[in-house]
């Protein structure tokens, strides 16, 4: 499913004015199941690029270590369990299941907003999400 640039702009501004918000739930989360989540735009050698979920394995002040687990076979110098450091400011959306609720995950609930309300459960149990945390307040 495509998105406008633009809306993707505005849900990558959401994650960066919310990205305190999932380092807190990073801190206190005590749920072994969790899988954290960043998004990030990696560009390739021709200009093009895609959007990436990579899954977090470490937290820094300036940014995140995480690791690609689903590398497209057409995507040169991306392969999978290669770890990359997402700056903070290359975030561009955030993600965490915690006890079946997702926190985060704009574009995640963008994409499910899109879709016939036939078709929401079955998206609900491919990303693993029972329940969506209200979103936090933009200050």
């Amino acid at each position: 499913m495509n998105i406008p640039d633009g809306e993707l702009a505005a849900v990558a501004r959401t994650a960066q004015r919310t990205l305190v918000h999932f380092r807190v739930l990073l801190m206190t989360n005590e749920e072994p199941d969790a899988s954290p989540l960043v998004k990030t735009y990696i560009p390739d050698p021709d200009g093009k690029g895609m959007w990436l979920w990579l899954s977090v394995e470490d937290v820094t002040r300036f940014g995140f270590d995480a690791r690609v687990f689903e590398a497209p076979a057409h995507f040169p110098g991306v392969t999978a369990g290669s770890l990359r450091f997402i700056p903070n400011e290359e975030v561009g959306d955030w993600a965490v299941i915690i006890d079946g609720v997702l926190h985060g995950g704009y574009s995640l609930r963008l994409q499910r907003g899109r879709l016939p309300e036939s078709e929401r459960a079955a998206y609900d149990a491919y990303i693993g999400a029972q329940r969506y945390a209200p979103l936090p307040d933009l200050m």
